[in-house]
Parts: C-alpha cells; sequence; structure tokens
C-alpha cells in the first residue's frame, strides 16, 4: 500500500476534495483511537493531518493494527517545517535527507534517520520532472511550535549548530516508527516559516 500521511492541524478539511480528484472508489475509514480520518481505495491512501509525535504513532500503530499499513509498504510524509537558515525561505520545497531525534533520543533512539533510498530518488525524479525546485538539507526535531530552544526572533535553536537547516515536530516520529516496523518512508515538507 501507498501512504500519503500528512502532518498538521488535524482540523483541515480539504483532504476530501484531494481524495476525490485522487482516488476512485475509495472508503473513508476513522482510525480507532485518534479519529484522523482515512481515504483509501485499493491502491493509495491519504492519511487527513496529524499534529505532534503522539498523535503520528498512535495513528501509524492503529494503522498497522488494522491492516492498513504493512511491512515493506511506501510512506510519504508531508507537512510544514521551520527554517532557522536563511538558505530555507517560505514557500521552498525541501527534503530531509538526515533528521536528527532531538529531545525525542529519550522516547525512540539516539540514531539519526534517513529517508528510504529508492522513494527518495523517485520523489527526486518526479520533482525534477514537473520542474520543481527543492532542497535537501540537514533536519532537527522541535517539540512544538513553541519549542522553548527556539527564539521566534533570531529564528536560532540552541538545541543544535548551524548545520540544521530547519525543524518540525512530526517527521522524526514518523519516521522512526516506520524504521522500527520496516516500512519505507521519505518526507517532502514546505518551509512555511523563515528568518
Amino acid at each position: 500500500m501507498k501512504t500519503i500521511f500528512n502532518f498538521g492541524n488535524v482540523h483541515k478539511d480539504y483532504f476530501k476534495q484531494i481524495s476525490n480528484k485522487l482516488l476512485k472508489n475509495y472508503k473513508e475509514i476513522k482510525i480507532p483511537i485518534t479519529n484522523i480520518i482515512n481515504f483509501k481505495d485499493k491502491d493509495i491512501q491519504i492519511v487527513s493531518p496529524c499534529y505532534g509525535p503522539p498523535l503520528v504513532i498512535d495513528t501509524l500503530s492503529m494503522m498497522k493494527n488494522i491492516g492498513l499499513v504493512k511491512e515493506k509498504d511506501h510512506i510519504i510524509f508531508l507537512g510544514s517545517m521551520g527554517s532557522v537558515s536563511k538558505k530555507i525561505r517560505l514557500n521552498n520545497f525541501v527534503i530531509p535527507r538526515l533528521i536528527l531525534p532531538g529531545y525525542l533520543d529519550k522516547i525512540f533512539s539516539k540514531k539519526n534517520l534517513k529517508p528510504n533510498k529508492f522513494l527518495l530518488n523517485k520523489i527526486k525524479e518526479i520533482l525534477n520532472k514537473e520542474n520543481i525546485k527543492f532542497i535537501e538539507y540537514k533536519h532537527g526535531t522541535a517539540c512544538g511550535v513553541f519549542d522553548p530552544h527556539t527564539d521566534h526572533i533570531k529564528y536560532k535553536n540552541d538545541f543544535y549548530d548551524e548545520t540544521i537547516l530547519g525543524l518540525d515536530c512530526e517527521i522524526y516520529s514518523g519516521f522512526a516508527w516506520c524504521y522500527n516496523n520496516n516500512v519505507k518512508c521519505i518526507g517532502l515538507l514546505v518551509c512555511a516559516d523563515d528568518p
């Protein structure tokens, strides 16, 4: 199964319209415990947004429990990120090529995670074919928009050095879940905040 898993505000209500355009004969499934809506046809499923690591983990775990995600499946995580560098600007598309756990090292592991090579090459090929510019970069994990390590006036995060160009709070948890469950994944984000 191919999955498009969205991060962000769970009250965004445009995934029905997207599913109407992209999917054929789809079913709407409410994921148990989280009530996140899944739009699923025979080959593809689109998961409405999840905000924060606990909701991401619970949703992915329940999707596995009810058979919506299996080993070796593909997941594309879509969402937004905040830039802490002038190299990444508002509305830039970005692909985290290395994701550091930050404060999540106590929950998951101290491992830095990378996207699946096949999915990385495929998404880069598609973006290049569509003439969509993107930036690959080293990504950090924040505990939320108002992470105490982040200075929103200076666009700095004191948890990381200057090699980290951007942050979000969900992608590491999604990647860690995929690593632990032998699921292939990649992230494609858009910059929603920059210096």
